[in-house]
């Protein structure tokens, strides 16, 4: 039920701009791989990680037009979504994101049906949250939250 980062909305320009290229691509070429920029500082304010991005054999370097149209059209139907069915919903954004649209996930929350919902926002941080200088505090707000709610 938990949830980081809600993937409702792309970025204004990658929105205006990224997806009918993509779709362009994605039907003359499904296969195509596309680079994915660094931009660590959209990532995390902390400036010592931003050189570790470079080196990381795990990061994804490169994503399909395929995979961007199949993020774009889940995001489509999770914003069609109105209700949790009695799930507790947790949606957690740092105030300095720019991966995603946060007022997008902002929107959905504000307007999704739940008698049980929260949306934490922590400010000055950025997408990855555990990769943020608080991520322990951050972590610590998840386990309880998650405690108050699935006690044994």
């Amino acid at each position: 039920a938990g949830h980081s980062n809600g993937f409702l909305g792309l970025p204004h320009g990658t929105r205006r701009w990224g997806l009918p290229v993509a779709r362009l691509l994605k039907a003359l070429w499904p296969t195509l791989m596309v680079p994915l920029g660094e931009f660590p500082e959209f990532r995390t304010p902390d400036e010592t990680l931003w050189p570790q991005y470079a080196r990381d054999p795990l990061r994804f370097r490169r994503v399909s037009v395929r995979f961007v149209c199949a993020m774009a059209h889940a995001a489509r139907e999770a914003r069609a979504v109105d209700s949790c069915h009695d799930l507790p919903l947790l949606l957690l954004s740092g105030d300095q994101e720019q991966v995603v649209d946060p007022a997008a996930a902002r929107h959905w929350f504000d307007r999704l049906h739940s008698a049980d919902k929260t949306f934490t926002v922590y400010p000055g941080q950025r997408h990855e949250l555990f990769n943020a200088p608080i991520w322990s505090q951050i972590l610590a707000d998840i386990v309880t939250w998650l405690g108050t709610r699935f006690r044994h």
